[in-house]
C-alpha cells in the first residue's frame, strides 16, 4: 500500500497540490493529455505499476474523493508512465 510515492508536497507542508519543480514539469504536461490533475495522474500511474497495489488517497470531501475516483479511467501510456516512474 503505496503512500506518497510520488511527492507532490514538501514532507511537513499542508496539503497542496502543486508540489516540487522537476514533478510538476513531468505531471503537468501528461495531466493536460487527459484533461486531468496532477494527484489523479499519480493515482493513475500507481493503478498501472502493479494490480497488487493499493493506493490510499486523501479525499477532504465529496469533490475530492469524485476526483480521487475518476483516476481508475485514466489510461497513461507506456511512454506517460515510464515518465514518471524515472522521476527522481
Amino acid at each position: 500500500m503505496p503512500w506518497r510515492p510520488i511527492s507532490l508536497i514538501a514532507p511537513g507542508t499542508a496539503t497542496d497540490t502543486s508540489g516540487p519543480e522537476e514533478v510538476r514539469d513531468v505531471l503537468a504536461p501528461i495531466a493536460a493529455n487527459h484533461d486531468a490533475t496532477l494527484p489523479q495522474d499519480a493515482l493513475a500511474w500507481l493503478l498501472a505499476v502493479d494490480p497488487a497495489v493499493l493506493p490510499i488517497p486523501a479525499t477532504t470531501g465529496i469533490r475530492h474523493f469524485r476526483e480521487n475516483v475518476s483516476a481508475l479511467d485514466l489510461e497513461l501510456t507506456t511512454e506517460e508512465r515510464a515518465r514518471i516512474t524515472d522521476l527522481p
